[in-house]
C-alpha cells in the first residue's frame, strides 16, 4: 500500500530530532546521480544562485532553506555537547565537527557550492535539519530528496529519469508528481513518445532507445525536453533511434559493460573525442587517464587499463545526448526543406510520403560495384532519399532562414539565389524518380557558370540602359558555359588537406558537433558526391570536421 502524504509528514515529524548550525560546510556529503532523486552539480545552477545571493542575500535564516540530513542517535550523542533531546526545530544549535566526521545531506549541494562562494570565509555556516536515520523509510527519504523549494529546481534529464524510475516500476503517483514539476508544453512531448495514440506508432522504437540509456545517468544531464523530437517526421524517426541506439553501443563499450562507472566529469572530458583519428586526442585521454581524472570511481588498475584502451580504440568521435542535440540542430532544416517539397499536409513521416511518390526509372540504377547493379526499389529509394537530404545539407543556407555558425551579411552575398537553388532541388526530385508535380516534364535548371555568365552580361548592358533581346544573352550565356565545361581542369595535388592547419588550435567541441560554421560550409562547396558511394559521401562530410 503507498503511504500517503499525511502518512509521510507523520512519519518525518517523528523521525525530526532538530536543527543545527554547522560550520564545517566541507563536511557534507551528498548523495551521488544513481540516487533516485538526486541531482549532479551543475556550476550553472551554482552561478544563478549566487545571482539570487546578490539580490536577496543567502536568506541562511529561513528554515525552507535550512537542508535536511540524516544521522543516527549515537553519532549525533558522539558529536554534541548537549542533550539530543535538547535540540530544537526553531532554534538550531551549534555543531562543530570534529575531524574525521561528516554529515550526509539528502540535498542542498548547489546551495552550499553558492554559500562557499559568496560568503566571506570567516562567516561560512549553514543551518541542516536532522532526523533520524533509523526512522526515515524509502519514502521518507524521497520525499526529502525531491523537496521543493527555491533553491531546488531540477533539470529536464532529471525530471525524465525519475519519471521513467516509477513508470517502469508500475509506480503512477510518484510518476505523476514528477510529471507536474515540467511545463503542460513539456509534458505534453513526453506523452508523445511514451503514450502515443497509435499502437503500432514508431515513437515506441524511440521510446525504447531512451529508457535504454537510463542506465548511464551522467548522460542525462544535457538533456532538453521541448526540442519537439516527433515533430522532425524523419523517416520513422530510425535517424534519431539510430543516433541514440549509437550513444549507447558507445558507452556500453567505453565502460566496457560497467554503466556505473560513468561520472558526470569523465562525460565531459570524453564526448566528442576522436582517438581513433586524432594524435592530439589520444594524448589528452592518456593524460586523464594517467591524472586519474577518467572514471575515477574505477580504481583497480587492470580495470583501468581496460577502460583507456576502450576509449583509444573507439572507432568513431563519441557521442553523447549534448552530441545528439547538436547535430539535431543541422538536420532540422533539412527536415524543413523537404517538408516544403512535399504536399501540405501530407500523412506519416518524410520518409513515408517520399516513398509514396517514388517511381524507380532506369535511370535510377546504381553500380555500387564492377559487376553489382543495385535493382531493389527499397534500395534505390533509399539512395534517391539521401540523395536529397544531402543536397539540402549543401544548400540549406539558401533554402532556409537557418545560417551557418558565424554567418554575417558578407558571407550572405556568397550564397546562390533562393529561386535558382529549389529550381535545382526540384530538378533533382525529377531527375531521382520523385513525381510531386503533375508535370512530369521538369527542365533542368541553368548551370551554375551560364548563371554567372549571364549575370556578367547584364551588368555590362543594363537592360535598364539598353534596348535588346534577353535571348540573346541566355544563347551567348549557354554557349560560353558549353565551352568551359569541355576544358579539362588540371590535376593539382593540395599541399596539405582541406581545412587542416599547420598550427596548433584548442580543441572545441563545437568542431565536432552540431551546426556548420562559415569556415567549413563555403570553402567546400566545390566539392562533388557524384561518383562516390553513399558511405563515401558522408564520410567526406565528417572528416571536414574531424581534420579541424
Amino acid at each position: 500500500m503507498v503511504p500517503s502524504d499525511l502518512d509521510i509528514a507523520r512519519q518525518l515529524d517523528a523521525a525530526s530530532l532538530g536543527s543545527v548550525k554547522v560550520r564545517e560546510l566541507n563536511r557534507f556529503v551528498f548523495e551521488d546521480i544513481d540516487v533516485r532523486g538526486s541531482r549532479v552539480l551543475n556550476q550553472s545552477r551554482v552561478k544563478n544562485i549566487i545571482h539570487r545571493f546578490n539580490h536577496e542575500g543567502c536568506r541562511r535564516l529561513d528554515p525552507l532553506t535550512w537542508i535536511p540530513c540524516e544521522v543516527s542517535k549515537s553519532v549525533l550523542q558522539s558529536l554534541l555537547t548537549v542533550d539530543p533531546k535538547n535540540l530544537r526545530i526553531d532554534l538550531p544549535t551549534d555543531l562543530q565537527l570534529p575531524e574525521g566526521s561528516e554529515l550526509h545531506c539528502l540535498q542542498g549541494q548547489h546551495r552550499i557550492a553558492a554559500a562557499v562562494e559568496w560568503l566571506e570565509p570567516n562567516d561560512l555556516w549553514w543551518n541542516l535539519i536532522l532526523y533520524d536515520s533509523e526512522k526515515l523509510n524509502d519514502d521518507c527519504r524521497n520525499r526529502l530528496r525531491e523537496a521543493e523549494n527555491g533553491f531546488q529546481i531540477f533539470s529536464d534529464g532529471e525530471i525524465f529519469r525519475n519519471v521513467r524510475h516509477y513508470q517502469l516500476r508500475g509506480e503512477e503517483k510518484p510518476a505523476q508528481e514528477w510529471l507536474a514539476k515540467w511545463s503542460p508544453t513539456k509534458c505534453r512531448d513526453f506523452n508523445r513518445i511514451y503514450e502515443p495514440k497509435k499502437i503500432k506508432d514508431k515513437r515506441k522504437d524511440l521510446a525504447n532507445r531512451l529508457d535504454a540509456l537510463l542506465v548511464f545517468p551522467a548522460l542525462w544531464i544535457h538533456w532538453f525536453m521541448g526540442t519537439h523530437l516527433t515533430d522532425l517526421n524523419c523517416p520513422e524517426i530510425k535517424e534519431l533511434c539510430a543516433y541514440l541506439h549509437k550513444i549507447h553501443s558507445a558507452w556500453v563499450s567505453l565502460t566496457c559493460g560497467n554503466s556505473q562507472a560513468l561520472d558526470p566529469g569523465t562525460l565531459e572530458l570524453l564526448h566528442g573525442r576522436y582517438p581513433r583519428l586524432s594524435l592530439d586526442d589520444q594524448r589528452f585521454i592518456q593524460q586523464i587517464f594517467h591524472d586519474n581524472l577518467a572514471f575515477p570511481r574505477v580504481t583497480d588498475p587492470a580495470s583501468r587499463s581496460q577502460l583507456l584502451q576502450a576509449a583509444l580504440n573507439y572507432s568513431g568521435i563519441i557521442p553523447s545526448v549534448h552530441l545528439f542535440f547538436e547535430d539535431i540542430k543541422y538536420l532540422k532544416p533539412m527536415t524543413d526543406i523537404l517538408k516544403k517539397v512535399l504536399p501540405f499536409k501530407f500523412k506519416g513521416t518524410i520518409r513515408q510520403a517520399m516513398l509514396r511518390y517514388f517511381i524507380p526509372t532506369p535511370k535510377n540504377r546504381i553500380q555500387c560495384q564492377r559487376t553489382i547493379l543495385m535493382k531493389e526499389n527499397e534500395e534505390l529509394f533509399c539512395s534517391a532519399y539521401r540523395q536529397c537530404f544531402l543536397f539540402a545539407m549543401r544548400h540549406f543556407f539558401g533554402l532556409t532562414d537557418i545560417h551557418p555558425r558565424g554567418h554575417s551579411q558578407s558571407s550572405k552575398s556568397q550564397s546562390l539565389e533562393p529561386s535558382d537553388l529549389w529550381k535545382r532541388l526540384k530538378f533533382l526530385l525529377h531527375h531521382l524518380g520523385f513525381v510531386l508535380d503533375r508535370s512530369r516534364n521538369v527542365k533542368a535548371p541553368p548551370s551554375t557558370e551560364c548563371i554567372a555568365i549571364q549575370t556578367l552580361l547584364a551588368r555590362l548592358r543594363p537592360p535598364e540602359l539598353f534596348e535588346y533581346d534577353h535571348a540573346i544573352l541566355t544563347e551567348c550565356s549557354n554557349h560560353v558555359a558549353t565551352v568551359l565545361s569541355q576544358i579539362k581542369p588540371r590535376i593539382i595535388s593540395a599541399s596539405r588537406p582541406l581545412q587542416s592547419a599547420d598550427v596548433p588550435q584548442n580543441w572545441t567541441l563545437a568542431h565536432r558537433c552540431g551546426m556548420t560554421d562559415t569556415d567549413t560550409f563555403f570553402p567546400t562547396a566545390s566539392i562533388s558526391f557524384c561518383g562516390i558511394s553513399i558511405r563515401q559521401m558522408m564520410n567526406r562530410v565528417r572528416a571536414l570536421r574531424r581534420l579541424r
